[in-house]
């Protein structure tokens, strides 16, 4: 019996195994639920592919802790010759988001993954303001 276009997707979901970080790598939790979204997209990766894939998880936490500090400091701050100027972090996490879709593009997955980022990172939030008792 032939199986159905569908039958034999879900076949391969099921047989798809999650992609292990590489060795040496330290991923919170948060983290390795981007790792995950982004990794799911594909059966196979190259090692030099998943290096881009942690760079991208790196560049994601370091423009969530640049946004962090700008909504503390706020978006302008004094500098040391006492002008008002723009936050350097806002450049900071421009400069990321603009490398994380450069590195999408180089991989072929700038479409569908940029809405994986987007998704693992609400998700993420989501856990995380579950966990912190603020929202039910």
């Amino acid at each position: 019996m032939a199986k159905s276009a569908l039958e034999k997707t879900s076949e391969a979901e099921k047989a798809r195994k999650p992609v292990k970080v590489p060795s040496g790598v330290k991923f919170t939790l948060q983290e390795k639920k981007l790792w995950k979204a982004l990794t799911s997209q594909r059966l196979e990766w190259d090692d030099s592919e998943l290096v881009q894939l942690v760079r991208i998880v790196n560049l994601d936490t370091e423009s969530k802790k640049a946004q962090q500090q700008v909504d503390e400091q706020g978006l302008t701050i004094y500098s040391s010759q006492g002008t008002m100027i723009a936050h350097p972090l806002i450049k900071v996490k421009a400069q990321n988001i603009a490398l994380i879709n450069q590195i999408l593009r180089m991989l072929g997955m700038y479409n569908k993954d940029t809405r994986a980022l987007n998704t693992a990172t609400k998700e993420a939030n989501k856990t995380n303001e579950n966990e912190d008792g603020l929202l039910a």
